[in-house]
Order: C-alpha cells, then sequence, then structure tokens
C-alpha cells in the first residue's frame, strides 16, 4: 500500500482517482476512526471535493472487488508512517523558509547581471518557444490542420490524409502541397503542427524517414527542420511511431508528462492531455523514459509503461493489441465500459456518454471501428448488459 505523505497527497482528486487508490479504497471498504478522521480532515480543507467524494463512495459500495481487507498491523504502520511524514514535511519547510531567506539575499545581488544576460539570450534565440509550449490552433476545424511555420492553417480535405516531407517540400497524399499562401516568411514561428481532429486519421513522414500514423482527436508539433543534435516532436493524443534509427542523431517524444528518448525503434504513445492515464507501448527496440519528476524507465520490446498523474508501473503485454487502431480495430481486456466509450467517441467524432451504474462495468472483446458506430454499439450490446439510444444527438449507454 503506497504510503500517505499529507493530507495534500490528495489534492484536487478526481472521481476515477479516488477509485484507482489503495487507500481510499481500503479506508471507505473497512473503515475505522483513524481512517474517518483523516477523510473528514480531507473534506473539511476543501482538498477533495465533496460531491466527488460520496460519488466515490456511492461507486466503491456499488461495486465488487477482490480487494483483501487491511490489517490491524497495517493500518498501525500506515498512520505511523502518515506521522513520521508529516513532521518530516514541516521540517523541510522550515528549512526551506531558511534557504529563502538566504537566497533572496544573494539573488538581490545577481539579479542585474542575470536580467541582462537573459535579455541578450533572448535576444540572440529570436524568441525561440520551447516545443511543448507551442500554441494549438485557436480555431476549430472538422478537417485536418496542417500549419507550416506560421499562423495560417491549411485544411486538408479527407478522413484519412498522408502528409510527406522530401526536402523542402511537403507532399498531400502524394501531391505537393503549394505553400505560396500558406506560409510567412518572416514569422520567427519554428515549428509545423499537424492537428487531427476527432473521427480523423493521419499518416505523418519525416525528412529523415521516421513514419508516424496519427490518431484521432490528436495534435502533433515538429521542427520546420530537424536539427543535428537531435529530432525532437511533441504530441497531445496517440501516435505510433517507426523511427528511422540514427545512432548520433536521438529521436524525442515529448508529452505533457514525460519526455520517450529513442534512436531507432517502433512504439506507441497514448497521451491525450485530458486523460488520467498516458501510456507507451513498445514493440521493438529500446526507449528511454524521463518523467517530469525526474524518475527514468527503460523499456523493452513486449512492455508498457503506464502513468496515472500519481504512479507509475511497468507491465508486460500483447503489443499487438495497442496497435491494431492502424487497423481500425479495437481490442479491450476487462476494460472499463467508459473508457471504451471514450475512445469510440474520438474515433468516430460523436457523444457517447454512459450511465453511471454501467460505467465500470468490465469488458472483453475486439471491435472493427471501420463498421457504423450504431453495429459497433449493437456488437457491445450483446456481450454486456447494457442498451444504447440518441437523445438530442447523443449517444447513452445504459444498463438493459
Amino acid at each position: 500500500m503506497r504510503i500517505l505523505n499529507t493530507y495534500n497527497y490528495y489534492l484536487n482528486y478526481t472521481v476515477e482517482q479516488l477509485l484507482a487508490d489503495d487507500f481510499f479504497i481500503e479506508s471507505i471498504k473497512h473503515s475505522s476512526e483513524e481512517s474517518n478522521a483523516f477523510w473528514e480532515e480531507v473534506l473539511k480543507r476543501g482538498i477533495v471535493n465533496k460531491k466527488d467524494f460520496d460519488l466515490a463512495c456511492f461507486l466503491l459500495t456499488a461495486m465488487q472487488t477482490k480487494k483483501e481487507r487491511i490489517s490491524p498491523g497495517e493500518v498501525s504502520q500506515l498512520w505511523e508512517d502518515i506521522e513520521i511524514a508529516n513532521k518530516t514535511t514541516i521540517n523541510k519547510k522550515r528549512r526551506k523558509e531558511r534557504f529563502i531567506c538566504s537566497f533572496i539575499a544573494a539573488a538581490s545581488v545577481l539579479f542585474a547581471v542575470g536580467f541582462s544576460l537573459f535579455e541578450i539570450y533572448i535576444f540572440k534565440s529570436h524568441n525561440h518557444i520551447s516545443i511543448e509550449n507551442v500554441k494549438a490552433p485557436l480555431s476549430s476545424s472538422t478537417d485536418i490542420q496542417l500549419m507550416l511555420g506560421g499562423n495560417k492553417a491549411v485544411s486538408l480535405k479527407g478522413d484519412t490524409v498522408k502528409v510527406s516531407y522530401k526536402g523542402n517540400k511537403v507532399n498531400v497524399n502524394e501531391e505537393a502541397l503549394n505553400l505560396s499562401e500558406s506560409t510567412n516568411a518572416g514569422n520567427q514561428q519554428e515549428y509545423n503542427q499537424l492537428v487531427v481532429p476527432f473521427g480523423k486519421h493521419s499518416m505523418l513522414t519525416f525528412n529523415d524517414g521516421t513514419k508516424v500514423w496519427v490518431n484521432a482527436g490528436t495534435r502533433v508539433v515538429y521542427p520546420v527542420s530537424f536539427k543535428n543534435d537531435k529530432r525532437e516532436i511533441y504530441i497531445d493524443g496517440e501516435i505510433f511511431l517507426d523511427v528511422k534509427h540514427n545512432e548520433k542523431w536521438p529521436f524525442i517524444v515529448k508529452t505533457s508528462r514525460m519526455e520517450i528518448q529513442v534512436k531507432g525503434t517502433s512504439f506507441n504513445v497514448m497521451a491525450y492531455a485530458r486523460d488520467i492515464d498516458q501510456q507507451v507501448v513498445l514493440v521493438s527496440g529500446r526507449v528511454h523514459i524521463v518523467e517530469k519528476n525526474r524518475f527514468k524507465t527503460d523499456l523493452h520490446p513486449n512492455e508498457m509503461f503506464v502513468d496515472n498523474g500519481v504512479t507509475t508501473k511497468v507491465r508486460t503485454v500483447d503489443v499487438k493489441d495497442y496497435i491494431l487502431w492502424k487497423q481500425g480495430l479495437y481490442k479491450y481486456d476487462s476494460e472499463r465500459l467508459d473508457v471504451i466509450m471514450k475512445r469510440l467517441s474520438r474515433y468516430y467524432n460523436e457523444s457517447i456518454n454512459c450511465n453511471v451504474d454501467v460505467a465500470f462495468y468490465k469488458c472483453s472483446g475486439k471491435l472493427d471501428m471501420n463498421m457504423d458506430l450504431d453495429e459497433v454499439l449493437k456488437g457491445i450490446s450483446l456481450t454486456a448488459p447494457v442498451s444504447f439510444n440518441i437523445q438530442n444527438g447523443k449517444y447513452i449507454i445504459s444498463h438493459k
């Protein structure tokens, strides 16, 4: 069981995060005076929204789980750890306050020099923006958008579009793209963007030969041209990469939480910024993952790395199941129904909502998403005790 450091560990926890937390599950299913007092204090301080807490409690008691009751000895040890951790936190805070006072005194001496150097740096870098901070297009579109170093997006028609770079030219579906009206020669922006809306898909080929399959609802940011020291892209969404090997020219994929470093390999990244989980599945080669909190992980073939925003884990998987989306197939194994519906919603660009009483059903199977959405949902209703109907243009999944 994970050691809880402070009350603030649960700051802004959602229903989903609470239901995935071991201590929450044990303390609600097998409550004690200590655990009740703990959650009362959390709610009193407003650390967790009470409505979210109450809903998580309701869902937890309504579900059947295989969790074993925590032993009295484990409870005692847990609360000893909490007290020790809190004391450690207080001592660290006091040391930090003393350090800040000393730091401010030193910083006041260096500020003038540092500010001047900062101005020089900014001037020389021509307002360089780090790749993960490149802003998404302001206007939304139902078409795939390609932004080529400027503020004007080029709309690309079709549900599936192939974009490839050959020298200084960009081809769309094997035809050269006319850039005369889409670029701004005087603009200092250094990055291109490929924005694929829900219901669409794309394939991107870089000058170095690296191929990227881009799933629905994904944004890929990449340099106008790769520099000699590294190849770097940023994604918000899901992609599969077949990276051209280059021992001296590493390839880096950045997400909102992690950095994936490779030299030549094939792997899948699912990292929608709005989702709780972000994951990397390695098909071949080797990847090195650096998280925002500086934890590092090496991944080997047939392994999946999962980051849920609080903890991380690596497990062995059948990698074929995680790249079937390239062929319009989706295989799921003991997956929550609301997670399945979220994926279908992105793929078909349709609003799909699960009622609370079915959201946590676990399902297994394979879907052919080349079929119409209605046919796919009918298939699910044959294997799970659910039905669907359309209300005000939205699909509603409910218990039969």
